[in-house]
């Protein structure tokens, strides 16, 4: 197989080698002395490639000899194999599980090659996991993850805008933002400097003072009765609604390609909730790429939260590019939820649904 194809090799061995820790050295060094072989490599084999480097190329300190020389260790722990040099970059998925991993999340040379590949994809490929991005902050000891943040934040404002209202869904653990998270701080600290290295600061303000004004309509309603008739509730919405004016470039966070350029002020509708004020609302949006306007309608939700809306939507969209792949005439859509501050959160209503 080494003749034909160096990725065709590696799969062959994961397949069928019966002796795999005979091999795995031997293939290893194969792939460090011509790494050229691996630009093109698929990204289902990345993870193969991953395991045989890390059987040739301890990554756990504590794997060295003891008696060794100091310096030696220090120079095998960070410098990297060629391969990782050169190879391509890995999925999103894949770079968060070296972020995450016991045995790679401290480890410099794997982390540049995660920061790499999280880097190298578009913000509409990103988007999807934001969640887990904010997440793997937890295991950042050396700091790889909080760069990566900032870094992909500066090149794209509205994913810079997705991070933060993760960051701010994250912060407390209880519905009502009694609960600090363990990571608060951290990530406190990481949306100071997101905000302040934006590319477009007026921008964010705008965006997140428009957004607050239209989630603080649910405020507005809980204090005003939950109990009160159907026809009172809407009454109020449609009151507070007219109060507010769409600026410039705004947006809904569960639909960042669409531009809000008015809003229905009659479209107000509250929602079956016994504790709860959540409500349905109606704005006038333009798709960036299409031409023409149409009508987007968002659900907004306070003090219930949606980070486990947003992580079984999520498990809907993995299965559908699952079955999709295969070719499995499974129709799913999965809409989509921003959970955007503790117990807060916007859903997308599906059209005719």
């Amino acid at each position: 197989a080494l003749t034909i194809s160096i990725p065709l090799a590696v799969q062959v061995h994961a397949r069928l080698a019966k002796d795999q820790n005979l091999l795995s050295g031997e293939l290893a060094e194969t792939l460090n002395s011509n790494p050229w072989t691996l630009n093109r490599c698929p990204a289902h084999l990345i993870p193969l490639v991953m395991d045989l480097i890390v059987v040739k190329y301890p990554i756990d300190p504590g794997d060295y000899s003891i008696s060794g020389n100091p310096k030696q260790q220090l120079q095998q722990a960070v410098i990297p194999p060629k391969v990782l040099q050169v190879l391509p970059p890995c999925t999103p998925l894949t770079a968060l599980y070296i972020f995450r991993s016991p045995a790679l999340k401290n480890t410099p040379r794997w982390l540049n090659y995660a920061m790499r590949s999280l880097e190298w994809f578009p913000e509409d490929q990103l988007f999807f996991y934001c969640p887990q991005i904010t997440q793997a902050i937890r295991d950042d000891a050396l700091g790889f993850i909080e760069a990566t943040i900032l870094h992909i934040a500066r090149s794209s404002s509205l994913l810079a805008h997705q991070i933060i209202w993760n960051c701010r869904a994250n912060q407390y653990i209880d519905d009502l933002g009694t609960v600090p998270d363990p990571i608060k701080d951290k990530l406190g600290n990481v949306m100071v400097k997101i905000v302040e290295g934006l590319p477009d600061r007026q921008f964010y303000e705008r965006e997140f003072a428009f957004f607050e004004k239209v989630t603080g309509i649910s405020g507005t309603l809980k204090a005003y009765g939950v109990r009160r008739e159907k026809w009172e509730k809407k009454k109020k919405i449609d009151q507070e609604l007219a109060k507010i004016k769409a600026d410039a470039g705004v947006y809904l966070p569960s639909n960042p390609e669409s531009t809000v350029i008015g809003i229905d002020y009659d479209s107000g509708r509250p929602l079956q909730s016994h504790a709860k004020a959540p409500f349905m609302a109606t704005f006038r949006v333009r798709i960036d790429g299409f031409a023409g306007e149409t009508w987007q309608s968002a659900i907004f939700k306070v003090g219930d939260d949606c980070r486990q809306d947003v992580l079984a939507l999520q498990f809907i969209a993995a299965s559908k590019m699952i079955w999709e792949d295969a070719r499995v005439p499974v129709y799913l859509f999965p809409y989509r939820v921003v959970a955007t501050a503790p117990g807060c959160g916007v859903i997308e209503v599906i059209p005719e649904s």
